[in-house]
């Protein structure tokens, strides 16, 4: 599923971080993989939805900026996924503003080569 699909097809704000596995290979940084699972909604129909986990899958991670002291807890309102000119996926699970752009005060940042996209089950 690519992120054009996942947009269309599932509400991403206001979700839920289920999981994040980081998997860093210093070795090869191309065998390096960063997995996040979100509760999100998926939609149903134009006014219905229901809730579902997605995970995505970045593959040769390049950039990590993950600042947590858990005190916000699971949840999130806003997100920025976007593939960025240079080709880089982008994601920041804690966005600096409302602007749906990349920015450098961004939080829970992954920018990789590559993502894969698949919903894992229905809640």
């Amino acid at each position: 599923m690519s992120i054009e699909e996942l947009r269309k097809g599932y509400f991403l704000c206001d979700g839920e971080i289920i999981s994040l596995n980081v998997n860093l290979d210093y070795s090869s940084y191309d065998s390096s993989t960063t997995k996040v699972a979100l509760r999100v909604r998926k939609r149903i129909t134009r006014k219905l939805s229901e809730p579902c986990i997605v995970e995505l899958t970045f593959i040769k991670v390049q950039d990590l900026r993950l600042f947590e002291d858990f005190k916000s807890g699971r949840d999130y309102s806003d997100i920025v996924l976007k593939e960025l000119e240079s080709g880089q996926i982008y994601l920041s699970l804690d966005p600096f503003g409302n602007s749906g752009e990349p920015h450098e005060e961004d939080n829970l940042v992954i920018i990789s080569k590559g993502i894969l996209v698949e919903e894992k089950k229905k809640e």
